[in-house]
């Protein structure tokens, strides 16, 4: 998807002021980044991922049916809902700028700050929080998964449009030094 840009092929024509107008869809994946990461706090945002869409206008419905989809084999987020299939879905949102198309998460979370352990829905000494949070020690587990992001009838036409992400495990927020943004130093006292 990333070699040439895709045009769709349902294209349309309006009369304008006496002048036939071709409406379209175009699609430039070339430089869409196809992996995610953690940050210091071991949260996971989607604010890298973007790709470009034109098609004359505004999206329509930008934030509908829009996920990021994986199944947790590992059982790393054992308090969000699977669907039938197997796979957790979070609802996210397109973010336009121009032609470029953008995304973030179109849902309030529910953390423990403890574990770092997440919900979609609100559970006892949890906390409310706009970040997905990865829970501690599970990090390099993310990196065997297959995340996607699923649009099943994204813009003009209805495209189905999928983006096929991996994790990639940054920086620990603390552990080794050579790995891990804090770390303890000691040595031996003579």
């Amino acid at each position: 998807y990333k070699k040439e840009p895709f045009i769709s092929e349902n294209s349309t024509f309006k009369i304008e002021d006496d002048l036939s107008v071709r409406n379209y869809e175009l699609f430039q994946f070339e430089n869409t980044i196809d992996y995610i990461t953690n940050d210091d706090q071991n949260t996971i945002s989607l604010n890298e991922i973007s790709f470009t869409y034109d098609d004359g206008n505004e999206l329509i419905n930008p934030d509908k049916d829009i996920y990021l989809k994986f199944k947790d084999y590992e059982n790393v987020f054992p308090r969000l809902n699977h669907d039938e299939e197997g796979y957790i879905s979070i609802p996210l949102k397109c973010i336009q700028d121009g032609e470029n198309i953008s995304f973030a998460f179109n849902t309030t979370f529910y953390y423990r700050p403890t574990t770092m352990q997440i919900s979609m829905t609100y559970v006892k000494y949890y906390e409310e929080t706009p970040y997905f949070y990865v829970p501690k020690l599970r990090l390099s587990i993310l990196e065997t998964y297959d995340f996607f992001i699923d649009m099943p009838n994204f813009g003009r036409y209805k495209n189905h449009v999928i983006i096929p992400l991996q994790f990639f495990k940054d920086r620990n927020y603390t552990g080794l030094c050579s790995n891990s943004n804090y770390c303890v130093v000691g040595g031996l006292k003579e």
